[in-house]
């Protein structure tokens, strides 16, 4: 049983309590972290949630509570939010909630302003759930090497000329080297402008160095960031202007790059 010690007492009955491996450090969320409050509190939580779940003798209650309180303290946390214990729910107003909600929406966690918009997305019935975004984990540990860009999956891509500045920006939901391969083909059906290109003007494109702008597994949203990149870019070997047709009252913003730039997530 999962985090469960059990013991046979001398009376043949059973005692239980919270187990942890000898390995275990008490290294929980540290309360000073750029975390949302409810976060920090959740762990608080959790962990008396368990305590008084698991521990049905009193002693071993109170011991695993003050071992609990002894954890969190070194890990930061303030005395109240150590005493904090979840809000009894009411039926009631847990059901008309669910039924009033509008929606759900997931932002990310910079602090004050991040809670601001909480509260304003909650005036107008919608669930908000705020999400922690760079951390010093994601920045410093790698468990993984990086994955090669020809290898990589739904990219938007920019393939260069050697020869000239002319430039095609594409997207693709297959591994980027299969989707230069048709880029390459020599075939009468190869209707691809890069081919084209290379053919009649007696070009050398640079494969090797074809560039990963952008990655987006979500089909939809791959195509949108690839209209984005070919409006702000201005790609002349692009014939159209993306798979997805971006409304003209994004082109200034596009333009002027207050876009947000996305991050790779690998």
């Amino acid at each position: 049983m999962l985090d469960v010690c059990c013991t046979c007492k001398e009376d043949r009955s059973l005692d239980f309590s919270v187990y942890r491996k000898p390995t275990h450090t008490d290294q929980y969320l540290a309360f000073d972290s750029n975390h949302p409050l409810q976060h920090k509190l959740g762990v608080v939580r959790t962990l008396k949630h368990r305590a008084k779940t698991i521990n049905k003798n009193r002693d071993n209650l109170g011991k695993e509570l003050q071992h609990i309180t002894q954890a969190l303290t070194i890990c930061g946390y303030r005395e109240w939010a150590v005493s904090s214990e979840p809000k009894a729910k009411d039926k009631r107003k847990s059901q008309g909630t669910t039924c009033n909600t509008r929606g759900h929406v997931t932002i990310p966690y910079v602090g004050p302003l991040s809670e601001q918009l909480r509260k304003a997305f909650r005036r107008k019935g919608i669930e908000t759930h705020l999400k922690p975004t760079n951390s010093l984990r994601s920045l410093l540990v790698a468990p993984k090497d990086p994955t090669p860009d020809k290898d990589k999956c739904g990219v938007v891509y920019e393939i260069n000329c050697k020869d000239c500045e002319a430039s095609y920006i594409g997207e693709t939901g297959r591994s980027l080297c299969c989707r230069l391969k048709d880029h390459k083909r020599d075939s009468t059906t190869n209707k691809s402008a890069v081919r084209k290109h290379q053919v009649d003007q007696n070009h050398q494109l640079d494969w090797d160095h074809t560039t990963v702008v952008d990655k987006e597994d979500n089909d939809f949203l791959r195509g949108v960031k690839e209209a984005i990149h070919i409006r702000r870019n201005n790609p002349t070997l692009n014939r159209a202007v993306g798979r997805y047709y971006l409304p003209p009252i994004y082109h200034s913003l596009v333009e002027t790059r207050v876009w947000a730039e996305p991050t790779d997530r690998n």
